[in-house]
């Protein structure tokens, strides 16, 4: 057995609990909403579609991508200690590699992890680009730039979330807070705009130094008790929060372009799936 070999076995032992669990969870979503399920499955190419679309609104662009890019932080997130075989890192530690070669093999868990997440908007700029090549060299430079930017931005920020997911902090800056406050502002504004903002949010993100506030006036009994699980797993509740935050997105997304008929329809289904979270 290789390096990689053991390295897959380690992630493949240590992901089995929660291949457990989301296994419950896709039978629990079966039963409730059988009819549901397909059009789940759609839903990343219907986003993929709307994001390489250069004539998709500022607006419903930022949504998309910022729903995309949740959804590939948090399942790399939960897989954080299987991609780093954190339960054998000493073992792993000891081992006769090298860094760059334990490094290269990291990469690969990632993207072995990530699947078409992270392969499908690369693949679908790759084809774009050989499919319009002809019109590449004939268009000026800044109409291309402007045609391809859109899906270029998704593979972009993909390739950087999966690797902030496992070897950075949460980055709560430039993946919460600032698509956040961008949303009421985004239709005044271009896809070129918001993802310049974007990208400067990141750098600046990066330059951040974080220090440990000091612990003052700490609650007591019961409060103390359920502030102290959440510190202990705070990766569970912020996934909880993340995931939340996605059904927010995906029903302002769907009742903006949905009938009066169905809109009523569509608040119950989503208000049961965030009554489940």
């Amino acid at each position: 057995m290789n390096y990689w070999q053991f390295r897959l076995s380690c992630y493949r032992h240590e992901l089995t609990q929660l291949l457990a669990q989301l296994k419950q969870l896709s039978l629990g979503l079966v039963n409730l909403f059988p009819l549901a399920m397909p059009a789940l499955v759609m839903m990343p190419l219907v986003v993929l579609a709307l994001l390489a679309d250069p004539q998709t609104p500022a607006r419903q662009y930022l949504t998309a991508l910022w729903a995309y890019q949740l959804l590939l932080h948090s399942w790399l997130l939960l897989q954080q200690k299987a991609i780093k075989a954190q339960k054998v890192s000493d073992y792993v530690a000891s081992l006769p590699v090298s860094k760059g070669r334990q490094r290269m093999t990291e990469l690969g868990l990632i993207l072995y992890a990530a699947h078409l997440l992270l392969l499908a908007p690369w693949l679908m700029l790759f084809g774009l680009l050989l499919r319009h090549a002809s019109h590449l060299i004939s268009q000026p430079i800044l109409v291309s730039l402007s045609q391809f930017l859109p899906i270029f931005t998704l593979a972009l920020l993909s390739l950087y979330y999966s690797w902030a997911a496992v070897y950075r902090r949460y980055p709560w800056l430039s993946l919460l807070l600032a698509p956040l406050l961008m949303l009421p502002f985004a239709s005044e504004l271009t896809v070129a705009q918001l993802v310049g903002i974007w990208l400067l949010v990141i750098a600046v993100e990066q330059l951040m130094t974080f220090h440990q506030l000091p612990q003052v006036n700490q609650p007591r009994g019961v409060v103390q008790l359920q502030l102290a699980a959440d510190l202990t797993t705070p990766k569970a509740q912020l996934l909880r929060l993340v995931m939340l935050l996605l059904l927010l997105m995906l029903a302002d997304n769907f009742l903006r372009y949905s009938s009066e008929v169905a809109q009523p329809y569509i608040s119950s289904f989503f208000s049961l799936l965030m009554g489940i979270c």
